[in-house]
C-alpha cells in the first residue's frame, strides 16, 4: 500500500541515479521553507515587502504574516515544480514575464528570480522536492522502461484526486487489472494538481474498453435533508449537465440545513456561538468546522467570552 509520492520515492531511491547521474534525496520541508525565505532576501527582499506586493490589500486582510507566507509557498510549489519539468522551455517563463500586465509584470520578474533562485540551489546542493518525486518517477521511467515493475493488479483508491501527472505514472505501470474508487463530487486538491476530469474520462474509456463502471449512490451518512441540498447543489455542476446520479439517503434521521450570511468572521463567530447555546443537542454532539484555522480562533474565543466549554 503506497502514496503515488511514497512509491516514487522509494523508486528515485534505488534508481535515481540513472536519471540524475548522481545521489539526490528529498529536501525536509523545513529546509525548504528556510531556502525560499533566504531566497527571498538575496533576491534583495524583504519578507514583508514582498509580501505586501505579491497579495492584494483584500488578500492580506486579516491575515499575519506568517500564514500569508504558507499561502504564498503553496503557489510557489507549483510555479517550481512546472519551471523544473519546462526543461529548454524555460524562456518561456520569461515570455510570460513580459506577457503581464503592467501593474503584474513587476512581482511575476521579482518571482521568477526566487524561482531560479531555489532551483539553482536544490540543484548545487543534490536536493528534490516533494513537488519533484511524481515527474520525475515519470521520466525515469520513461528513460528506462526496463525499471518499470509489474504489477497484476493496481488498485486507486480517492480516484477524483489524482492529477494528470499521477495518471500518467499509472498509464506506465500498465497493470493487467485496473481498480479505481473514487467520487468527482468530493474532489478537493485542486490546489495540488487534482482534476476530477481525469476520473470522467476513465469512466469514459473503461466503458468503451469493455469495463466495468459501477455507480453507488446510497448514502449511509447523511439525513435526507442534507442529501436533498447536497444534490440540489451538485446539479448545478457543469452547467447542469453533470453526470452525477442524485445521493440516496439510507437512513431516516430527520435534519436540517440552514444557510445564512455574515458581514465577517467576528459576526459569524457569534452566530455560530448563538446556535450552540440555543440548541438542545448535547454539546458533545455539536461539531464546527470552518474554512480556515483563524475561522475557529474566533469561534473558540466567543465560546470562552459565553462561557461555553469545548
Amino acid at each position: 500500500v503506497e502514496t503515488f509520492n511514497s512509491f516514487s520515492e522509494k523508486e528515485l531511491l534505488r534508481h535515481g541515479s540513472k536519471l540524475y547521474g548522481r545521489h539526490k534525496e528529498m529536501i525536509p520541508p523545513r529546509d525548504f521553507v528556510k531556502l525560499v525565505s533566504d531566497a527571498i532576501r538575496d533576491c534583495g527582499f524583504e519578507l514583508k515587502t514582498f509580501l505586501e506586493h505579491y497579495f492584494t490589500a483584500r488578500e492580506r486582510r486579516g491575515k499575519e504574516e506568517r500564514e500569508l507566507f504558507f499561502s504564498f509557498l503553496y503557489d510557489f510549489r507549483a510555479i517550481l515544480a512546472e519551471f523544473d519539468t519546462s526543461g529548454d522551455d524555460a524562456s518561456l517563463f520569461e515570455k510570460r514575464v513580459q506577457e503581464a500586465k503592467l501593474s503584474d509584470r513587476v512581482t511575476a520578474s521579482n518571482l521568477l528570480k526566487i524561482v531560479k533562485t531555489v532551483s539553482a540551489s536544490l540543484e548545487d546542493s543534490g536536493s528534490r522536492t516533494y513537488s519533484d518525486q511524481v515527474p520525475d518517477t515519470i521520466a525515469l521511467f520513461r528513460q528506462n522502461p526496463s525499471l518499470i515493475p509489474s504489477f497484476s493488479w493496481v488498485l486507486v483508491d480517492e480516484y477524483q484526486d489524482v492529477s494528470p501527472a499521477q495518471q500518467e505514472l499509472i498509464d506506465l505501470l500498465a497493470p493487467n487489472r485496473l481498480f479505481v474508487v473514487g467520487d468527482p463530487r468530493q474532489s478537493i486538491f485542486a490546489w495540488r494538481g487534482a482534476d476530477p476530469g481525469v476520473m470522467l474520462d476513465f469512466m469514459k474509456q473503461c466503458a468503451s474498453r469493455e469495463g466495468v463502471v459501477m455507480e453507488l449512490s446510497t448514502n449511509f451518512r447523511s439525513s435526507p435533508e442534507i442529501l436533498s441540498f447536497a444534490n440540489e447543489l451538485i446539479s448545478k455542476a457543469h452547467g447542469g449537465k453533470n453526470p452525477y446520479s442524485p445521493l440516496e439517503p439510507f437512513v431516516d434521521t430527520p435534519g436540517k440545513v440552514t444557510v445564512d450570511s455574515c458581514s465577517g468572521e467576528d459576526e459569524e463567530a457569534r452566530k455560530v456561538v448563538d446556535i450552540i447555546s440555543r440548541s438542545q443537542v448535547a454539546r458533545n454532539s455539536i461539531f464546527v468546522l470552518s474554512r480556515t484555522n483563524r475561522g475557529l480562533e474566533k469561534v473558540k474565543a466567543q465560546c470562552k467570552k459565553e462561557g461555553i466549554r469545548f
